[in-house]
């Protein structure tokens, strides 16, 4: 009798021990989690795997907020799904301590764009910016040409490799006034820092207004904005006028006289005695 009692509750052990482990998409049947206090139904990562199957799900924890789920589109290639908030496309991730992956979801099928004035340019595939060596920080942009360019600040600062399509401009320290800015990161003794992304693109931005003045005319259409000469080009002077010099070497002076008296024009120029003076022309 105690060794069948024994022998049953062995089984028992064994039975239960062997039922501790389930596959939830072969045994599972309406699986309900809303009674869970705590959920994680993806990977929480801090780089995007190299490989992956259609279908899979990760969750990018230093990826800026609301960009942090990434989906496994095709294989071995990320996307980020379209969300609640306006994706702006060329999204930037630290892909590992020294390399920043911009763009994880661009491809031929699905090309980030971006529009520069009245041309668009797009971008096919990922960017990968490689940190070599330095401590500062990058600023990632896209010049008026089109080309996707990182600058560091202090200048030089950063040592930085960008593939083809790419290039690592070494003569500014920051977004030039005639770029698009994409994004900074900071980098901290040769490695870029976990949460140093700040995300400076813009749904909309205004630049600086040319306009119109007395001999000047300005004329924008869609694509472009023309600068030209009124006519008729009336020359008009104001003030005091001033010595002429080699400064003003060219320079033409109106004088409007009142009543009974000529006006006159002058141009400054040089004599034969190197000497700077108003010549009247009449």
């Amino acid at each position: 009798m105690f060794k069948a009692i024994l022998v049953l509750a062995f089984a028992l052990a064994q039975s239960a021990q062997a039922q501790t482990q389930i596959s939830l998409r072969d045994q599972g049947r309406n699986v309900d989690f809303s009674g869970a206090s705590n959920v994680k139904p993806v990977p929480v990562l801090t780089s995007i795997p190299a490989t992956c199957a259609v279908g899979e799900l990760i969750f990018l924890s230093n990826a800026a907020a609301g960009q942090n789920l990434y989906a496994c589109t095709s294989a071995n290639t990320w996307s980020a799904p379209a969300g609640g908030t306006f994706d702006l496309g060329l999204n930037l991730a630290r892909a590992s301590a020294t390399v920043l992956t911009l763009g994880s979801g661009c491809s031929v099928s699905a090309p980030c764009r971006v529009r520069f004035g009245a041309i668009g340019y797009q971008f096919t595939a990922p960017i990968n910016i490689s940190l070599n060596s330095g401590t500062g920080t990058a600023f990632i942009y896209l010049n008026s040409q089109g080309v996707l360019s990182v600058a560091s600040n202090p200048l030089g600062a950063l040592s930085l490799t960008c593939p083809s399509g790419c290039q690592v401009d070494t003569t500014v320290t920051g977004f030039p006034v005639d770029s698009i800015p994409l994004w900074t990161w900071s980098s901290t003794a040769n490695a870029w820092d976990v949460t140093g992304g700040t995300d400076r693109r813009s749904a909309l931005s205004a630049g600086r207004q040319i306009l119109p003045s007395t001999n000047v005319t300005v004329t924008e259409t869609a694509s472009s904005v023309t600068i030209g000469l009124a006519s008729p080009f009336r020359i008009t002077t104001s003030g005091a006028k001033p010595n002429c010099s080699i400064a003003l070497r060219g320079a033409l002076w109106f004088t409007s006289s009142g009543t009974g008296v000529a006006d006159h024009f002058e141009i400054c120029a040089k004599n034969s005695s190197d000497q700077y003076l108003w010549n009247m022309v009449f």
